[in-house]
């Protein structure tokens, strides 16, 4: 039997990354209120026959 491992980023918030301004405009405004970003790692596993297994969360 083949197993399949592999991981991957989960955020709990996301910060914009586009704004709505006027066209023009000298200066754009986003406001993010001093937030960082807060993510955790997932590792996924699988085997070959098609078997899915719990994910293991690390924060």
């Amino acid at each position: 039997m083949v197993y399949n491992a592999d991981q991957t980023a989960i955020f709990s918030e996301y910060l914009p990354r586009k704004t709505i301004t006027s066209r023009g405009s000298k200066t754009v405004w986003v406001k993010c209120e001093n937030k960082e970003k807060v993510r955790a790692t997932a590792m996924l596993l699988g085997d070959s026959e098609g078997n899915k297994y719990n994910p293991f969360i690390i924060f």
